[in-house]
């Protein structure tokens, strides 16, 4: 099961690696909390000089949608596994940003896609948001 669900991980990795001049590169792993209870964490390596917002901030939240779900429901919604900085009453990421999904596997396969969408900026200045 686990490399089934492993495939998001992978179609993640290969979707970043042409993603050249995004100001994070992703990446996503699963991990089995117990029994068909599973955690997709996804990993966003930020840019140097840049920050990137929390999946709970207010003004512009990094958020994960999932395209395709098949096998598999979710379980909850799209947390932060670090707690964010304060940057002017923003929830901010410098560095490394680190969201999960938990889902609950239904059969003996599951088939996940998933799309990110974040918002990066400078001190002085915002990019476009940008998707992968």
């Amino acid at each position: 099961m686990k490399k089934l669900i492993s495939l998001l991980a992978a179609a993640l990795l290969c979707a970043a690696s042409f993603a050249q001049e995004a100001s994070i590169r992703w990446s996503a792993e699963v991990e089995n909390i117990e029994g068909r209870d599973y955690r997709i964490v996804f990993t966003g390596k930020i840019s140097d000089g840049l920050h990137t917002y929390s999946s709970q901030d207010e003004f512009s939240p990094t958020t994960i949608g999932f395209t395709s779900l098949e096998g598999c429901s979710l379980k909850g919604g799209v947390y932060d596994i670090d707690t964010p900085r304060l940057k002017d009453g923003l929830q901010v990421f410098y560095k490394k940003i680190r969201l999960a999904q938990d889902v609950v596997l239904q059969g003996d396969s599951a088939s996940l896609e998933a799309e990110v969408n974040w918002q990066s900026c400078t001190e002085t200045s915002c990019m476009m948001p940008e998707q992968l």
